[in-house]
């Protein structure tokens, strides 16, 4: 819609006033080519020892021996927290290993946007989620929840 294409210019000239806005491309970012002309728009970037993609598609250059840490994003990993007959879901950060990287695996950020990957199935292509530790948001100055390891989260029936 009109009034978020507004909203987001006004979050990239916020964040550009601070440093070099660097867009990573996803797939469903079709509209990053109308910003091209003004931020700088990657596939991925790296930044030192840390690998930043989207997640749709993966990289060799992220399994450099010099990369210890790759953030992605694209599942929009989310728990599901049950107390007897309520069932509430939850955005989630990953964090874990993969071919001895580091790997943290960042929710959807829109607030609109509910839909996610239900971490409890414990696997992401060929990538096992069970050893990940789960991070939930608290609201306004609650802090971040760590709930443990998705292999010992308890799916709700």
């Amino acid at each position: 819609s009109l009034n978020e294409w507004k909203d987001v210019k006004e979050v990239l000239k916020f964040l550009s006033e601070g440093g070099k806005v660097i867009l990573i491309r996803g797939n469903h970012d079709s509209y990053l080519k109308a910003l091209e002309d003004k931020y700088e728009v990657r596939n991925y970037y790296r930044k030192k020892n840390i690998f930043f993609l989207h997640g749709d598609k993966m990289y060799k250059a992220c399994l450099n021996k010099n990369v210890e840490m790759i953030v992605a994003g694209h599942i929009h990993p989310v728990v599901y927290l049950s107390e007897k007959a309520k069932v509430e879901k939850y955005k989630a950060f990953l964090i874990g290993k993969w071919k001895s990287k580091k790997v943290a695996v960042l929710p959807c950020f829109n607030p609109l946007i509910e839909t996610g990957f239900d971490v409890g199935a414990g696997i992401v292509g060929d990538i096992s989620l069970k050893k990940f530790e789960v991070y939930v948001p608290g609201e306004g100055v609650d802090g971040v929840y760590g709930l443990g390891k998705v292999g010992k989260l308890v799916k709700p029936n």
